[in-house]
């Protein structure tokens, strides 16, 4: 009977079709790969930009006369003051 019904399969429709479902499942895998990338790189980017930073202590390297270089986190910056003198 198994037999039977194997014959009347076309299976060139049967490859096509599984073409189809591997193509798709590799681009959702890549989709998925991509977004966590851009997760993470939108992440870094906040942590690193000068918006990241308010709040954050830092070690004055070269006098905020009105700019000058501040470390923070081993990284140094530019940097004004926030204060008239």
């Amino acid at each position: 009977m198994i037999d039977v019904l194997l014959g009347f399969i076309d299976w060139g429709w049967v490859a096509l079709a599984a073409v189809g479902v591997l193509i798709v499942t590799a681009l959702a895998v890549a989709a998925i790969g991509v977004a966590g990338q851009v997760r993470a790189e939108v992440r870094r980017r906040r942590r690193s930009d000068s918006g990241g930073l308010v709040g954050r202590m830092g070690v004055v390297r070269r006098p905020l006369d009105p700019v000058g270089t501040v470390s923070v986190d081993g990284e140094l910056w530019r940097a004004r003051r926030a204060w008239d003198v």
